[in-house]
């Protein structure tokens, strides 16, 4: 067998929108509409979560996936349901993941659609890793947990799975089948429900959470694939991921901090006040991000430190000194923190 061939989607850090997980606003109406069919109020649910959903009807709205995590636990409780994810599937339209839905309907074959969910795993939910992972005879989409996601949030994850192959199904045909699922929650209730929607084995309690497919069934051309479509369909989506990415506020603090490291610590009011905000509005802005002005200070520092550094012209007091630290001694403490080694190691290696 070979060794498992992974396709990653787009990292935490080169995406830069993971920092402020949300969830797409479609989807979250896609649960106010399974609300409404157990004749409970969707309105109240997603208020208690501090979400209207008038707000998230908006094109390209998203929710905050901490909300979107007590909407599905509220849903569960008050639906009493344990298969209220499957519900979830028999009410999906492909128009509920957006602009991907579209695309991955008009795939070529299954696999460039699994490929394609991977990639733009985002646009649902940017709160976890997703990837694809081959082997031989299987191709699984794994998903890990993000920065807010829960175990305790496993009512999403299934539905995104159930809905998955519903898409999928679609565009393969009514024998279409998972191979295996695995969850890593408990569930302590009858599998059946889930072992005949998936018409496959399905395991709980699981090391990660998997949805397999064996690959005899996942090549096969597709009548109505439009790969004309899919190019201008993905343009879209990168577009549109493009632009969340944008809606945050680290990248322009860091990119203030890049023109500007060399001013030292002082540079936060400076930064604010460039943003028009104060700095303590900031700070709390980027704490919401998950991250911080001196985080993005230290970085910025890390990153002139090996340019000085490689300069031969410039001497390790220099390289100190302008980077704002008080001695030479403070700024090899921090140069081995980031790097492992000294700044004069770092430079004969």
């Amino acid at each position: 067998m070979l060794t498992p061939f992974i396709h990653h989607n787009a990292s935490l850090e080169e995406t830069g929108i993971s920092y402020t997980p949300t969830s797409l606003g479609k989807w979250a109406l896609l649960a106010a509409q399974v609300f409404d069919s157990y004749k409970l109020d969707s309105q109240d649910i997603f208020l208690r979560s501090g979400v209207t959903l008038e707000d998230i009807k908006k094109n390209h709205a998203r929710i905050p996936s901490s909300a979107m995590v007590q909407v599905w636990q509220k849903g569960l409780e008050l639906s009493q349901d344990p298969y209220l994810s499957l519900r979830v599937a028999k009410l999906f339209h492909p128009a509920a993941f957006s602009t991907l839905g579209l695309s991955l309907g008009a795939s070529e074959h299954v696999h460039d659609a699994l490929q394609r969910a991977c990639r733009y795993s985002q646009v649902i939910s940017n709160d976890a890793m997703v990837n694809l992972i081959e082997t031989d005879h299987e191709v699984a989409i794994t998903v890990s947990a993000g920065m807010t996601y829960e175990v305790k949030n496993f009512t999403g994850l299934e539905a995104v799975f159930a809905c998955l192959l519903v898409v999928l199904s679609r565009l393969a045909g009514p024998k279409f089948k998972a191979h295996e699922v695995y969850f890593e929650h408990t569930f302590t209730g009858d599998k059946k429900p889930f072992e005949a929607f998936f018409k496959c084995p399905i395991y709980f309690s699981a090391n990660a959470n998997r949805l397999v497919f064996s690959k005899k069934q996942i090549f096969k051309q597709q009548a109505f694939s439009n790969t004309g479509l899919t190019d201008k369909l993905d343009r879209w989506i990168e577009e549109d991921l493009y632009q969340l990415r944008q809606k945050r506020l680290a990248p322009r603090v860091k990119k203030l901090i890049e023109l500007n490291v060399t001013q030292g610590e002082c540079l936060l009011p400076t930064v604010a006040a460039q943003l028009a905000m104060s700095s303590r509005v900031l700070q709390r802005r980027l704490k919401s991000e998950g991250s911080s002005y001196s985080k993005l200070f230290d970085e910025c520092r890390h990153d002139h430190a090996l340019k000085l550094i490689e300069n031969p012209r410039h001497t390790l007091a220099y390289v100190s000194e302008v980077l704002g630290f008080n001695n030479p001694g403070n700024f090899t403490r921090a140069f081995r923190r980031w790097t492992g080694v000294t700044p004069q190691a770092f430079r004969d290696r």
